[in-house]
């Protein structure tokens, strides 16, 4: 929405199914045995970060390095001479014990219990959890033992078990084991095979039918949240818990369902009465970044639950503010400790510096704080139209897109006033996205889309680069608890190196591309600069000079990564021009584990006829996948003359006072006022 009032504004017009954390897979890529370590042979006590444990049903631990690979295998007392079989796929890796194969495959054991990659992912690894939980179901058959406090079925309850309740729904029980007593638990569920079955196989005792995994289960998120990987990074424990998230805007209703007890701190920086939300804005994007969903049951949860909000009002009740007020809500979001500044607002940008601009690029340098700042909403007007202060180099400026991922025509676009510069930076879902209606507010009014406004008392449905910054601003606040550590920067190139380009836009559209926070968790390689811009090269091109960048390649992973490189260019709609206008050297580099490696990369627009605006890439590839890509832009201008005016009175004689002068484009009515030179 826009206000005649300030140029400070807001940046907005205006699945019911449980997902299962740990999902099933059956189909195998690949299949092969391994053998346990001998008992004598441990692990390491204490794993590095880089290395996870997870203990199985079975008391067995298997430890796997960062890319889920096994690394060992300690097994449980009395099992060391019974073999695994791995079975990988992209998503799972079960490594299922030789005694456990008749049970899974009758149905009686839950295969998920031996799904390492699906435990990791549910938080089952032993660093996050030290009980195995399970469901266990009983007999249909009357005469069959019950479950109790005391026994399972027909055994007594082991050490280091616990029945938390009974579940008549399926005859049986929940009950949680120590890891350290997990093989007891197998031995008392499970007992060998009768005469006949296969040798060292198991079949489970008297009045128990079923072993479940108790895994983790969520309300179905919005179609928006799901779409960008979020429920993935919760299901990796990853849910924004610890990081402190500013959100500079109208105020946030703390009372509303969805935000009670979110906010940690609050400052009205604005002259109304108090630092609420009258007008709807703020508590809508507040929610999209760690509302909790309570009054929808966890429908419309936010991207990073657990994140922790700052609210910054420095917008008043009709959704404006003044630049002084951004100013101060800024500082004192730094001062609060926020990792990351969400800034659902903007005014026109200007060639130079403006004080908003001066003030993010300085703190970010300073206090290694993101700020995710909208676009804008002009983009039905043209190119150039990104907003201040979402114009700075620091920040990471984002545009939306619909739920298929189209650029949504409102959505500001680039090349940058002033210096043609790469913006936005990413894009995120900004159409029709439900979130928190603020007591007594309607938010939605004359500039939102059909189909927005209110959805109920405790919902509206809103549309605006306003609602997708938030997107990104909670996918930051995921990252940001996996890495805890790192600036800002290093959040931001992340996420650009994550993110998943659409089809037929450039990058002064979409930047690197839609969020992808379920990618961006386990992105490693980076780029520096997250895009490079070449600016503007006049017309005519035959004496243009090829204008070369460094691009550095940071690897944080653990391991050595050898990547190839490739550059292509394409126009603003994304089609294939000029091959070479945009190259690569050297187009191989080793990135060190921990370290960074340099390429450059250089724009010749001498090359090829294509004018406009010309987008491109820099792929990093390994030998099996795409690891990152950098986007590039540059503008070709078309055939264009310098047009001198020399003014000559009625005397004959040049004025000693100049005036204006006023072009007009008869064609299109267009008018266009030079400054005169002096």
């Amino acid at each position: 929405m826009s206000s005649p009032r300030s140029p400070w504004a807001v940046w907005a017009t205006s699945t019911t199914a449980f997902a299962l954390v740990a999902s099933l897979l059956t189909s195998a890529v690949s299949s092969s045995p391994v053998a346990a370590s001998p008992a004598d042979s441990k692990p390491e006590p204490h794993p590095s970060a880089a290395t996870r444990t997870v203990t199985l049903i079975t008391g067995d631990r298997f430890v796997l390095d960062r890319n889920d690979n096994i690394m060992s295998v300690d097994p449980a007392a009395g099992r060391a001479d019974i073999g695994f079989r791995v079975e990988k796929t992209a998503e799972h890796m079960y490594a299922i014990p030789a005694d456990a194969e008749r049970l899974i495959a009758q149905g009686t054991v839950d295969r998920r219990l031996f799904d390492l990659k699906g435990l990791l992912a549910g938080g089952y690894d032993d660093a996050r959890r030290g009980r195995v939980p399970l469901v266990l179901g009983g007999s249909a058959a009357a005469s069959s033992p019950s479950f109790s406090a005391t026994r399972l079925a027909s055994r007594p309850v082991p050490d280091g078990t616990t029945v938390t309740k009974e579940l008549p729904a399926v005859r049986g029980a929940a009950v949680e084991v120590d890891k350290n007593k997990a093989e007891d638990l197998w031995q008392t569920l499970t007992r060998p095979s009768a005469t006949g079955v296969a040798e060292g196989q198991r079949s489970a005792v008297s009045g128990v039918r079923r072993i479940w995994l108790d895994a983790t289960v969520r309300a179905a998120a919005d179609s928006n949240v799901t779409r960008i990987g979020a429920p993935t990074a919760w299901a990796a424990g990853y849910t924004g818990k610890g990081v402190k998230v500013a959100v500079l805007d109208t105020g946030i209703d703390s009372s509303h369902p969805d935000l009670t007890g979110k906010v940690v701190a609050e400052e009205n920086f604005t002259a109304t009465a108090d630092a609420g939300d009258h007008f709807g804005h703020g508590s809508h994007v507040a929610s999209i970044i760690a509302g909790s969903g309570a009054a929808s049951h966890g429908t419309h949860e936010g991207v990073a639950p657990d994140a922790r909000l700052l609210n910054g009002k420095v917008l008043d009740d009709q959704g404006s503010g003044e630049t002084s007020g951004v100013l101060a809500g800024i500082q004192w979001a730094v001062d609060q400790g926020a990792k990351v500044v969400n800034m659902s607002l903007g005014g026109t940008d200007a060639p130079g510096t403006d004080p908003l601009e001066a003030a993010i690029d300085d703190l970010s340098a300073r206090y290694g704080t993101l700020f995710v700042v909208a676009a804008g909403n002009d983009g039905r007007r043209g190119d150039s139209t990104i907003g201040s202060p979402g114009s700075t180099d620091a920040a990471l400026t984002v545009g939306a897109v619909d739920a298929s991922d189209a650029l949504s025509s409102f959505s500001s676009t680039g090349p940058r006033v002033g210096d043609y510069g790469v913006k936005p930076d990413i894009t995120a879902p900004g159409e029709h996205i439900v979130a928190a209606r603020a007591a007594g507010t309607a938010l939605c009014q004359d500039s939102c889309l059909p189909g927005d406004g209110p959805v109920d008392d405790n919902y509206t449905a809103a549309s605006g680069t306003s609602m997708a910054t938030p997107h990104v601003a909670g996918a930051a606040a995921i990252v940001a608890s996996e890495h805890p550590d790192w600036t800002g920067a290093q959040l931001k190139r992340t996420l650009m190196a994550s993110a998943r380009p659409g089809a037929g836009l450039g990058a002064f559209q979409q930047g690197a591309g839609r969020v992808d926070v379920a990618a961006a968790i386990g992105q490693r390689i980076t780029s520096e600069p997250a895009s490079l811009s070449f600016g503007s090269a006049a017309y005519p091109h035959s004496d243009d000079e090829p204008v070369t960048r460094t691009l550095t390649y940071h690897n944080s992973g653990d391991q050595d990564t050898v990547l190839d490189l490739t550059a292509s260019t394409t126009d603003r709609s994304g089609n294939p021009v000029d091959a070479g206008t945009f190259t690569v050297s050297p187009d191989r580099v080793t990135v060190p584990a921990g370290g960074t490696a340099t390429t450059t990369v250089t724009s010749d627009t001498r090359v090829g006829s294509a004018d406009g605006q010309l987008s491109g890439t820099v792929t990093a590839t390994t030998a099996d996948a795409v690891v990152t890509r950098t986007p590039l832009g540059a503008v070709r201008e078309s055939e264009a003359y310098n047009l001198t005016l020399h003014h000559i009175g009625a005397d004959g004689e040049a004025p000693t006072t100049l005036g204006s002068d006023t072009l007009f484009n008869l064609a299109t009515g267009e008018t266009y006022s030079p400054a005169p030179e002096r």
